[in-house]
């Protein structure tokens, strides 16, 4: 059949063609049903009673299809028109990498970017067991708006497959010379590593412009891939890529990065960072944090405060704690050399340390359950007593004054979160109208700013000597940015500095004022910690650059400064109720939380968080069987709830940018009423509830009234599937609102007051009728869905959390302690 413009292949009616490979012609059709542009793949006439070449076309049709990923090739059809077979496909615009390629290398951030999407189109391919084993520049495809696309299945194989035998067998050599794995060219069994290695081939050349491996003739070069390694000739890349690439192109399998996940983690963290080669000269001195695991850490002599010009003298550094636990905060005493310390051990509560670096070791104050805020010019001490967890990094407790060597307490202000005491007074952070407004105060109980535009950070206030300013971190989420503010005694506020790619100030680690009028700061880069002098003019010079998670807690008058060196990994356990035996770990990356677990205890949902460690602001969302096995990711975005059947999951988009949202996910944001053009805008798109399903089924959103305003996303579906519990603010008043995607009015669930989010895994009774509210973590009630008054839940004590429903519905559980390890419910 001649395909000629206007020739039909069912509702398809043909363009013009586009071009051939040796698996089939490809053309521009319209599709007159959705009124779309398409790309048709139709198996060329010799090939068409070739029963193998068939199949092999169905499978590469069916592989694709099964991969609804924006950096794969969509497959929309796959169907036949009398003899002819055909699959239908998404219409690219823009080129082929090798057509990009040929005009000669990409920068090393073009080159990661791609990488990136390249290595998360492999990661799922992957998770549905499926392997690519023909990578090449002429298969991948850059559009015009900068996404990477995966194309021509026609050697993938699927690793799960239960039809029967593959077509292809071992010792046969499939794939592309110059990108084939040592394992392909031996024709040996391959797996996802192979898909690895070929990556590695590819981000080589798109890095230098030339091929990894290209010799003479096929022979010499299938010869070089077992036995030689690449040389980037005059383009250098940096150690950190050069790491990457290395990886990817070991020869043996084992000594590959394990996953396309694993990969794509690595180059956002990369990201973050520099990729351009480093001189010798810009080298940080060689001093090894991993040695330190956890620690206090004084830094002085020439260093810090003498790093202005070219000649750069190494801190020298003192270590001041040597037990495993967590630093909370530091200070020093009003002689510049006593230290105040908080601390958390074997998941205890914190308590209050102090310790001379001239003489003795740490020594207990005999405080418990409580935090250091600040430590005036007489050495008495400011501190959070039963703190409790409010944000990442934010705590919220009783503001408590104590003498430094420990004595009569007294409380000062309920609510806070933060305090700071210098010579000209106190200053705190605290909570107003319940838990969703932060107030600056100068002194206590002053208002110096308020902050009531919800999801917000305020973090590391600072009071500079003179007591004329104060600054601290602005973390706005729905700008994704946090600004490096300051505050005079007026109130007005002026940035110093913005982080873009932030979200709630999480990355900014420390803040403190330095020698004269200089604000200092701590700042994870990827991998590295970069502390920082700010001048009031805005402009910033880099003190220090380490390896390690360095957080700066306090600056003497001299410019010593007081670290901590944290090593902190996040991860997720099961432990059957009365089951003995060891913890089964379901962590992925190091960074993982558990954000819900469905009725039947058969589904966890993990949200995976690189900005905790200052590197992607893309969360990516994962289901888990606690019995263990590979993990189902969902997609990029935080699944900040499980509905009861394990079957939706609420996902927060965030500050994502729109290229990488799933195409599904953006259709069902569309569909509920966000304008195409609002796709990019974090704000527009927080104004929608979105649910995506975990298996077969729709995503589909709902939308926030205008009357309301969005919290940070949280949302509970009902079983129904058509009304879900939000957490949203309502004027001056925040609380959980019964919303319904059937356009029915938005029911609040209790009328006054304000009410937190405090129930951590499912507020929602399993039969969608009643709702666990609290509002500040200490008092607790139930809401019924239908209405009534609400009704207190007994026996909870001070500090003690209400974690869910019980399976039943007739009884909640208890979290006990202060993050303290064994759990006890």
């Amino acid at each position: 059949m001649d395909l000629t413009r206007g020739a039909r292949l069912g509702p398809y009616e043909i363009i013009h063609p586009l071009g051939a490979g040796g698996m089939g012609e490809v053309f521009k059709a319209r599709d007159t049903r959705l009124d779309r542009f398409v790309a048709i793949k139709v198996l060329p006439d010799h090939l068409a009673g070739d029963a193998r070449a068939l199949a092999r076309f169905e499978r590469e049709a069916k592989a694709v299809a099964a991969l609804n990923h924006p950096n794969i090739l969509g497959i929309y059809d796959f169907a036949n028109e009398g003899e002819l077979r055909f699959v239908v496909m998404e219409l690219l615009e823009g080129e082929s990498l090798h057509a990009r390629l040929a005009k000669g290398p990409l920068s090393p951030r073009l080159a990661t970017d791609l990488a990136i999407q390249l290595a998360q189109g492999l990661a799922a391919a992957h998770e549905k067991g499926v392997i690519h084993r023909d990578l090449t520049p002429a298969n991948l495809w850059v559009t015009k708006d900068g996404r990477m696309k995966i194309l021509d299945f026609g050697l993938a194989r699927q690793t799960r497959q239960d039809e029967g035998p593959s077509i292809t067998h071992q010792g046969a050599v499939l794939g592309t010379p110059g990108y084939m794995s040592p394992e392909q060219v031996r024709g040996e069994e391959v797996d996802a590593r192979a898909d690895i290695f070929s990556f590695g081939a590819v981000f080589f050349e798109m890095l230098t412009g030339r091929r990894a491996f290209v010799r003479p003739t096929s022979a010499d070069t299938l010869a070089a891939i077992l036995q030689e390694e690449p040389d980037p000739g005059d383009r250098p890349l940096s150690p950190a890529l050069r790491r990457i690439l290395d990886h990817c192109l070991e020869k043996v399998p084992a000594r590959r990065f394990h996953d396309a996940q694993n990969l794509a983690f690595a180059l956002e963290n990369l990201s973050l960072g520099t990729t351009e080669p480093m001189e010798a000269a810009r080298r940080p001195f060689p001093w090894r944090l991993a040695a330190l695991a956890l620690g206090l850490l004084l830094a002085g002599g020439a260093g810090l405060w003498g790093l202005r010009g070219r000649s750069q003298t190494p801190p020298s550094f003192q270590r001041l704690t040597f037990e495993v636990g967590t630093i909370e905060a530091a200070r020093f005493g009003s002689d510049g050399k006593t230290v105040y310390f908080s601390m958390r051990v074997g998941g205890a509560p914190p308590e209050l340390y102090v310790c001379d670096p001239r003489s003795t070791e740490p020594k207990a104050l005999g405080i418990p359950d409580s935090m250091l805020l600040g430590v005036s010019p007489t050495d008495e001490l400011a501190i959070l007593k039963h703190p409790r967890l409010l944000l990442e990094g934010m705590f919220l407790g009783t503001l408590t004054q104590v003498p430094g060597g420990g004595g009569a307490q007294r409380a000062l202000r309920e609510g806070v979160v933060e305090a700071v005491w210098d010579g000209a007074g106190l200053a705190t952070l605290a909570t107003v109208e319940g838990l969703l407004q932060f107030q600056l105060e100068f002194p206590v109980g002053t208002p110096l700013a308020t902050f009531n535009d919800p999801p917000r950070s305020i973090r590391h206030l600072a009071l500079s000597r003179d007591g004329s300013l104060l600054a601290c971190v602005d973390g706005d989420f729905a700008r994704s940015v946090s600004d490096i503010c300051v505050f005079d005694r007026k109130g007005a506020r002026r940035v110093l500095y913005t982080k873009a790619e932030d979200n709630l100030g999480i990355t900014i680690t420390g803040l403190a004022w330095g020698p004269g009028r200089e604000l200092w700061g701590s700042e994870i880069q990827g991998d590295q910690t970069l502390l920082w002098a700010l001048s009031q003019g805005g402009s910033r010079r880099i003190l220090w650059r380490s390896q390690g998670n360095l957080q700066l807690l306090d600056v003497s008058p001299e410019g010593r400064a007081l670290l901590a060196a944290q090593t902190v990994r996040r991860g997720a356990f099961a432990l059957k109720a009365g089951a003995g035996g060891a913890p089964r770990e379901l962590s992925l990356q190091g960074r993982t939380q558990v954000r819900a677990i469905s009725a039947d205890g058969r589904q966890v949902l993990l949200s995976e968080s690189h900005i905790m460690d200052g590197g992607t602001l893309d969360d990516r969302a994962f289901l888990r069987s606690p019995e263990g096995g590979p993990p189902l990711a969902l997609g990029i975005g935080y699944g900040d709830s499980l509905s009861r059947d394990g079957r939706w999951v609420n996902m927060v988009l965030g500050p994502q940018q729109a290229r990488k949202l799933d195409p599904a996910w953006a259709r069902a944001l569309e569909e509920a009423g966000l304008a195409r053009g609002d796709l990019e805008d974090p704000r527009a798109r927080s104004r929608y509830l979105l649910f995506v399903p975990t298996g077969l089924g729709r995503p589909f959103a709902i939308p926030i009234p205008k009357a309301y305003d969005p919290i940070g996303g949280s949302a509970y579906l009902l079983p129904d599937g058509q009304r879900a519990v939000a957490h949203l603010q309502h004027g001056e008043r925040a609380g959980w609102v019964l919303l319904d995607r059937r356009g029915a009015p938005p029911v609040p669930l209790a009328h006054e007051g304000n009410w937190g989010n405090f129930a951590t895994l499912y507020p929602l009774s399993a039969d969608g009728t009643r709702f666990i509210l609290s509002q500040d973590g200490n008092a607790w009630f139930i809401a019924t869905l239908a209405g009534g008054p609400l009704v207190p839940i007994r026996g909870v004590l001070p500090g003690e959390r209400v974690v869910g429903w019980s399976e039943e519905g007739n009884a909640v559980f208890v979290r006990t302690g202060f993050a303290q390890t064994p759990v006890n419910v």
